[in-house]
């Protein structure tokens, strides 16, 4: 019995190494290689994406500085479509009025020559001037109005609309970028 102690704690030693290599092995898993599109793919869609959104430049610098803004931004949707496969990104709105949720990842859309930063420049905004801190006003208990309305029904609300830059809240622009 006691000569099969040290094959016994040899055996123990190695598998404890072994699992330790292993675990180091698949540990951590390797970063998925960087999405790039070749600059002739890029190129076909950045032209067809201009006559689809009816894009003018004033100059070929301006131009080329959007290409590649367009470049930069379909890069970084290939990445996220990439390291998200099958993400639902969120409800779309058919012309009939219905919602409809949208698997396959982020799409390119009508900002896709605007950096983030242009698009928070150009589409948000909150006036903070207009809003001033002033108490609220308490409403009398037998001016009692019911608390909840639908006004869907009523016909108080519509679909929606691009506001453009007409600075209101921002609350409602959602980017993909």
């Amino acid at each position: 019995m006691a000569s099969s102690t040290p094959y016994l704690v040899l055996l123990l030693c190695l598998t404890t190494f072994l699992q330790a290599l292993l675990t180091a092995a698949n540990y951590p898993p390797p970063p998925p290689p960087p999405f790039e599109l070749p600059e002739s793919e890029v190129r076909e869609r950045f032209s067809k994406w201009v006559v689809k959104y009816s894009k003018h430049y004033s100059c070929e610098q301006e131009e080329e500085m959007r290409f590649q803004v367009f470049k930069n931004n379909t890069n970084a949707i290939g990445q996220f479509d990439q390291q998200n496969p099958g993400t639902v990104i969120g409800r779309g709105f058919q012309p009939g009025g219905s919602q409809t949720n949208s698997r396959g990842g982020v799409r390119m859309n009508r900002f896709g020559d605007l950096s983030p930063r242009e698009v928070i420049q150009q589409f948000t905004g909150l006036n903070t001037t207009s809003l001033n801190a002033t108490s609220p006003t308490y409403l009398p208990y037998h001016s009692f109005k019911p608390c909840c309305v639908d006004w869907r029904s009523s016909g108080a609300v519509t679909g929606v609309k691009n506001q453009g830059t007409c600075g209101k809240l921002s609350s409602y622009t959602f980017l993909q970028i």
